[in-house]
């Protein structure tokens, strides 16, 4: 955790704890991108190799985008998107139309359940609780 104290002295330090803040920030998305690569290619049935070699990238490359150690380029997300019939959208969030919709309390609540505990694997206990208390919070605002 930044210590505040060192973080208000500002200048040069603060730059360095912010860019250092927008690495960490990036490399949580690009391993939810990267899981959410390796989810879509487990339900197709197809491997690293088959994938790359679908997408025109080097199996690697494949190997580094699923474990979020490379940024994905737009266009070889694009085709990785087309390759396993998944929106970019549902790509990034893991959350497909009828997910969305589903009219199923049960269901949504199993869904919402095992959402949480994929997207929040590997954090700590600290971590969870501060999504909970951040979810609850969106939940108390008023709507519309």
């Amino acid at each position: 955790m930044t210590d505040v104290s060192f973080y208000k002295r500002g200048g040069r330090d603060k730059i360095i704890i912010n860019k250092l803040w927008r690495r960490e920030r990036m490399s949580l998305h690009l391993e939810r991108l990267g899981k959410n690569i390796c989810y879509y290619r487990n339900k197709k049935d197809l491997t690293q190799k088959q994938l790359a070699e679908m997408v025109g990238c080097a199996t690697e490359d494949m190997s580094r985008y699923e474990n979020g150690r490379r940024k994905i380029p737009l266009t070889t997300l694009n085709s990785i998107c087309e390759v396993l019939d998944v929106s970019i959208e549902e790509m990034f969030t893991g959350i497909t139309d009828a997910r969305l919709h589903a009219n199923d309390d049960k269901e949504a609540e199993d869904w919402v359940y095992k959402e949480f505990a994929r997207i929040t694997s590997g954090c700590s206990e600290e971590t969870v609780r501060s999504i909970l208390n951040i979810c609850a919070q969106i939940l108390d605002m008023p709507k519309g």
